[in-house]
């Protein structure tokens, strides 16, 4: 329900408070759910978010994926430089825009489908030429490359993404 969103928004700004209290050299702030703002931007209080963010952290950065409003310091979609996660929603091509010309990072990750670890995707995780394909398309539109590798259960990193990093290390 719209109200209990509006707790959870709520909830979302005190952590904000507390975080940039408690550790007031944090560098940025980098928001995720965009594809329930690009659908349902009324329930996303976007400007008072970010003046909430500014207000006690003026130096931190703020991103919000492609962007919510034009006012993000960069962009950060996933897996790609352009305006695919939700180019159907109007908003979304309208801050594309906006944003197109700003500081860019692509977030990707080692593992196929997933941000985190998941043991039934060994073997399939990406290699070395991948990852340096990765850099090279980041490189192709001035863009930072952000790369997750989705620790194991344990915390240690699996094996072959590893190896994967050690061999696209050593090809640079």
């Amino acid at each position: 329900k719209e109200a209990d969103f509006m707790l959870y928004v709520d909830f979302v700004h005190q952590q904000l408070r507390e975080l940039l209290t408690q550790y007031p050299n944090i560098a940025g702030i980098w928001f995720d759910p965009i594809m329930g703002y690009y659908s349902r931007p009324y329930l996303f209080p976007i400007d008072s978010t970010y003046a909430l963010v500014r207000s006690l952290s003026p130096h931190a950065l703020i991103s919000f994926k492609q962007g919510a409003n034009g006012e993000e310091d960069f962009m950060a979609p996933e897996r790609g430089g352009g305006a695919k996660v939700g180019q159907q929603f109007e908003v979304a091509r309208m801050v594309y825009e906006k944003n197109k010309d700003k500081p860019r990072e692509i977030c990707n990750t080692l593992q196929p489908h997933a941000w985190g670890y998941n043991k039934q995707h060994d073997g399939f995780h990406k290699n070395a030429d991948d990852i340096l394909k990765m850099l090279e398309d980041a490189a192709a539109i001035d863009a930072n490359l952000l790369l997750n590798v989705g620790p194991k259960g344990d915390g240690s990193f699996p094996e072959e993404d590893i190896r994967a990093l050690e061999e696209a290390g050593a090809k640079l």
